[in-house]
């Protein structure tokens, strides 16, 4: 089985997706053990003028759309597509081209090609609620340091909750003060920073104005 892999892999019409592959593997190990992140995300703004339209107006643009950029991280939809290139050429020049012919090798690909275009989306799609999710956690951590709460409860160093209120709808955090420190229901108090430990944020007392 390896043996065959291994034969195909090194095959002209393979080697292309099989150096990507073994590029990913490295990358990943180098991330176990070093820590090391590859981040291709780019800021893309839909909503504006991209430039670097390949051909037509806003060809650039539905190619991000169809792909879901914005919710999904480039960097994971460029390996996916790596990964079903490749598998995807393993497996069907394994079932037709047994005899290693370079040139239906090469029609193959192009052929998987195309078919992993829909593929890599698919596989995608279950990502974007999650990926979605994580960035609405990032919004809202980014609004929320920094600001003015309202607490709701009594805030202790282990236990409390807190609003902060915008022009839709507010904010609700769960919050933590200093030890020793205790912060009556009803008082405003500034958003220090959050604790990634108990996923928690921090708040000081602001004023002993209470609401």
């Amino acid at each position: 089985m390896f043996n065959e892999i291994y034969q195909f892999s090194i095959q002209p019409y393979m080697i292309f997706w099989s150096i990507l592959v073994l590029i990913l593997g490295a990358l990943a190990i180098l991330s176990v053990f070093t820590g090391f992140d590859l981040d291709l995300d780019a800021d893309i703004d839909l909503d504006g003028d991209i430039s670097g339209d390949v051909s037509g107006e806003g060809f650039f643009e539905k190619i991000c759309i169809f792909f879901n950029v914005g919710d999904i991280p480039v960097t994971l939809i460029i390996f996916s597509l790596i990964l079903s290139n490749w598998f995807l050429g393993l497996v069907t020049n394994n079932l037709i081209n047994t005899n290693h012919s370079t040139a239906i090798g090469f029609i193959i690909m192009g052929v998987v090609f195309v078919a992993s275009i829909p593929i890599t989306k698919v596989i995608t799609l279950p990502l974007r609620k999650l990926f979605r999710a994580m960035k609405e956690g990032d919004d809202k951590q980014n609004k929320a340091i920094g600001n003015i709460c309202i607490t709701t409860s009594e805030v202790t160093q282990k236990s409390g909750q807190a609003t902060i209120k915008t022009s839709t709808a507010p904010i609700e955090l769960m919050v933590e003060c200093s030890e020793g420190e205790t912060i009556p229901k009803g008082s405003r108090a500034v958003v220090l920073e959050k604790n990634s430990k108990t996923n928690r944020y921090i708040i000081t007392k602001f004023d002993d104005q209470e609401i």
